[in-house]
């Protein structure tokens, strides 16, 4: 176990450093949506009443992207194709914006040629700063255009994942299950997985920015308690990197919460949720040895319950649809947010109700990390027993929209 005052001390260091960075790039770009008319107008499944400036993910994309500069986990030479095509497609949103489908596919075109050429097969970081690239120039052309056809993200998502495994990015679980058992043809059970859980969170965490700093304080929570984790299991670079981007949130989220002045839009969704998701295989998330292979068995949970809410969000919004004869794809106010605001809450309540949901799974995430395998079966059962509870409840308040 590393988790020392000095490591602790330089990821709040940083947190504070990228915090700033990104709350003063959250006024300039705040003031870019609004002369190029980039606003997400008043609609019936959200609580705005008035239209507010878009572009906000690019504000937490640079923030994190700068932070990763001065850590030194990516080079100057590396980040400068993805920096560029971020500044041509923007330039073309604010001057051209009739042409800015033509813009994002040059500027989309621009990085994914830059990445390829770039490409060295082992830096992880570089293949996960691509892909999240890609994304967020999606969601820019989806917040600029308001909306893009949904082949056009799913095809960004399945590129963007395909980056992630390009760079040898994928789920362990299946090649550490085929060497335990002797099978290794399950290895290739890890790709198919990998492009589902990318694909699967990234839409998650774009869902649920149905509320004023909803999506972008789950993605800080659930960062924060990742890089607490990935210290106590010795994975240094990777907790500052989810401090970095716990940064890049944090400077976002005066912005946006309680009162939005600016939203992150499908950028900072799209985005953020890739970045979590490819940084969520990137670390090995071991537990305490109770015996022969607890720690492999439990290896899955730890992320999952990380990144609870947004399953759960997604999971209750899917069955509820199914069960009720309603399009899945169909947009409304019948997610767990909008739930608890019918039972009486405030909307900025809501939230913070939320916040302390996703923070108490994460604890018991970290927790996981440091007790027996016995003790951490019986803590998983009370958390899917509380978390079946809780959705068979909300499940059963009347949504009418």
């Amino acid at each position: 176990m590393i988790f020392t005052t000095d490591i602790i001390t330089s990821a709040l260091i940083i947190l504070a450093g990228v915090s700033v960075l990104s709350y003063i790039l959250v006024l300039i770009f705040k003031r870019l949506a609004l002369e190029a008319g980039v606003v997400d107008n008043p609609r019936s499944d959200r609580f705005h009443g008035e239209a507010v400036p878009l572009l906000g993910g690019n504000a937490i994309y640079m923030a994190f992207l700068l932070g990763l500069m001065i850590r030194g986990m990516v080079g100057v030479w590396e980040a400068l194709p993805m920096f560029t095509g971020l500044l041509f497609q923007l330039y073309g949103i604010v001057r051209h914006p009739r042409r800015s489908i033509l813009f994002f596919t040059i500027a989309a075109l621009w990085c994914t040629l830059g990445g390829i050429i770039a490409a060295n097969g082992e830096d992880k970081v570089l293949g996960l700063l691509i892909g999240g690239t890609i994304l967020l120039l999606v969601g820019n052309a989806d917040d600029a255009r308001g909306g893009v056809n949904p082949r056009i993200k799913l095809a960004g998502q399945l590129i963007a994942a395909f980056f992630l495994i390009y760079y040898g990015i994928s789920v362990a679980f299946f090649t550490d299950v085929g060497v335990m058992w002797g099978m290794p043809w399950l290895s290739w059970l890890a790709y198919p997985f990998t492009v589902l859980w990318i694909i699967g969170l990234t839409n998650a965490f774009n869902l649920i920015d149905n509320m004023n700093g909803l999506s972008c304080g789950v993605a800080v929570t659930s960062s924060f308690f990742f890089g607490l984790i990935s210290f106590v299991n010795g994975q240094i670079d990777l907790g500052y990197i989810f401090f970095i981007l716990v940064g890049a949130g944090v400077g976002f989220l005066p912005h946006n919460f309680p009162r939005a002045r600016i939203f992150m839009g499908d950028s900072g969704a799209l985005f953020t949720g890739f970045v979590i998701a490819g940084l969520s295989i990137i670390g090995s998330w071991g537990t305490a040895a109770g015996v022969p292979g607890g720690g492999l068995k439990l290896s899955l949970a730890i992320p999952m319950l990380v990144l609870i809410y947004p399953i759960f969000d997604v999971t209750l919004v899917t069955l509820t649809r199914i069960f009720r004869g309603r399009p899945v794809s169909l947009g409304g106010k019948d997610h767990s947010s909008h739930r608890l605001v019918r039972m009486g809450l405030k909307p900025a309540d809501a939230v913070l109700l939320i916040y302390s949901f996703n923070s108490f799974a994460g604890f018991c995430a970290l927790f996981l990390t440091m007790i027996g395998y016995e003790q951490a079966m019986l803590m998983l059962a009370f958390n899917f027993l509380f978390i079946i509870l809780v959705g068979l409840r909300l499940a059963r308040i009347e949504i009418n929209d």
